[in-house]
């Protein structure tokens, strides 16, 4: 349930982002420094063997994401057609981190840190994150029209924050159903992804038919 402590951290913290957002190039610099900087942070121990920092409900590890929207529309959205930037460049931006990804997971596997290798907070996995979010808002509007009216993906998004909240549960049990079994590999992985969405999407649809609005509220998943 981090999640929600860092949402509330970011929202209680808004009004002073917006200030420090206007003191200039280098508050704004400083401020989108803070979650590289934390991750240097984590390797630094990692790699210093003094453990991994429990970085996730710190609401500055996210907050680069939390930048890119609070300044797309503004500023960054602006300052990409300016320089006339094409989508392909973004693409191949996408395509780069994701290689670099793989790189970086496999070399901290090789270096004996699994927690390392495997988490979205390290710097090359937040890259590729950053620059998908970029494709996506940066699309051409008919593009987004097309992707924001496909049911499936709109029914999907309608259950998406309950899929986040009860997805874990699914995980570990395919994950020990397909241990069981003696399955593996990036196939077995993907099926094993598919599975676990699917089942997700279903408990929380019918956890929607059967229990009342108002504890839909308090849960997330209305």
């Amino acid at each position: 349930m981090y999640y929600l402590l860092v949402y509330m951290q970011l929202v209680l913290v808004t009004p002073l982002l917006y200030r420090i957002l206007d003191g200039g190039k280098v508050a704004r610099l400083l401020l989108y420094a803070v979650t590289p900087a934390l991750l240097v942070l984590r390797y630094a121990l990692g790699l210093l063997g003094l453990g991994q920092m429990h970085l996730g409900v710190f609401c500055g590890t996210w907050l680069v994401y939390y930048l890119l929207g609070l300044e797309w529309r503004d500023c960054i959205e602006p300052w990409l057609r300016a320089r006339a930037v094409r989508m392909g460049a973004l693409v191949i931006a996408l395509l780069v981190c994701l290689l670099a990804q793989e790189a970086e997971g496999f070399s901290w596997l090789a270096f004996g840190d699994y927690d390392l290798a495997t988490t979205q907070l390290k710097l090359s996995a937040m890259a590729a994150s950053c620059a998908f979010a970029l494709i996506a808002m940066y699309a051409p509007r008919a593009v987004r029209g097309r992707v924001a009216s496909c049911a499936p993906l709109v029914a999907l998004g309608d259950h998406s924050f309950g899929v986040y909240l009860c997805h874990i549960a699914a995980v570990m049990v395919f994950s020990k159903v397909f241990s069981a079994l003696g399955l593996g590999g990036i196939g077995v992985a993907l099926v094993q992804w598919l599975l676990v969405l699917a089942a997700s999407v279903a408990v929380v649809s019918a956890l929607r038919r059967i229990l009342p609005r108002r504890v839909l509220g308090w849960i997330g998943f209305e």
